[in-house]
């Protein structure tokens, strides 16, 4: 005799990913930013590699970026979600191999072990609440013995090798978003990670002769970049471009024929130092 299986179907209620109330220190600063076009750049310095590269802004449970390895040499670029976010924790791992016990989205398909109690002919996808697959991913963890670091709505749960909570919307000046209300433009917010910490820069890009322009650099860092600001950046013979090397805040790399702004950071003694990256 064959059983009928009844498959759960979960109400739009209950499928409402739900926020709680946002403090009124970020209320503040959001209303203080306003709604600007974000965009979000993510590298590492020269030498380091993350694995399992995660980014959590403020109370949302799932990550806004990540990254299965980031170096100096995959500088990401990305349309950032959502408006300004106070507050961004930035996580790696020592493996990122090491994927969660459940997929994203289909909690409900598994018991409390991890086990699929579903056949994927017999299985109706069913979004479940971030409440609920979290509470899903916590016992499962506890079940099986496997532990799970750091944030419960990572994608990895490998052992946590950096661990960075970034102020971020507090530090954006006055002055870059009164230029963004006269002037439409994409606020960049500009992560380098490192393997001690993590720099957060900020810049605005807008576009002019078919290139990126970039203005009002801030925070920890400015990576180098083609200086289309420059007259005469790709003719370094010119009069313009020879005043510009000499001032030492640009270069010409080997075999290029375009010049190049240098980069800088600010070390932790408050110094700042010129970078070739």
């Amino acid at each position: 005799m064959n059983s009928l299986v009844l498959l759960p179907w979960i109400s739009a209620c209950q499928a409402q990913r739900t926020r709680p109330p946002e403090s009124p220190e970020l209320r503040a600063q959001r209303q203080r930013v306003g709604d600007v076009a974000l965009r979000l750049v993510v590298d590492a310095v020269p030498g380091a590699e993350m694995d399992g590269v995660e980014f959590f802004a403020d109370e949302q449970v799932w990550p806004v970026y990540h990254s299965a390895g980031l170096s100096s040499r995959n500088r990401s670029k990305y349309d950032f979600p959502g408006r300004v976010p106070l507050k961004i924790r930035v996580v790696w791992r020592k493996d990122f191999r090491l994927k969660s016990q459940l997929s994203r989205g289909n909690s409900s398909r598994y018991d409390e072990y991890g086990r699929d109690m579903l056949s994927s002919a017999m299985y109706v996808t069913a979004v479940d609440s971030e409440a609920q697959e979290i509470a899903k991913r916590q016992a499962v963890s506890k079940n099986t013995g496997v532990p799970h670091y750091g944030p419960w709505g990572s994608d990895y749960r490998g052992e946590l090798a950096g661990d960075y909570t970034v102020d971020v919307a507090a530090r954006i000046p006055d002055a870059v978003l009164q230029d963004l209300r006269r002037q439409r433009g994409n606020l960049r917010l500009k992560f380098r990670l490192k393997p001690d910490g993590v720099l957060f820069g900020w810049d605005i890009e807008r576009g002019g002769g078919g290139v990126s322009l970039f203005s009002h650099a801030g925070g920890d860092f400015r990576e180098t970049g083609i200086a289309y600001e420059l007259p005469g950046y790709s003719t370094p013979d010119s009069p313009q471009a020879q005043a510009a090397l000499h001032s030492g805040e640009y270069y010409l790399p080997p075999k290029s024929k375009m010049i190049w702004r240098k980069g800088w950071e600010v070390k932790p003694d408050g110094s700042r130092v010129t970078t070739d990256y």
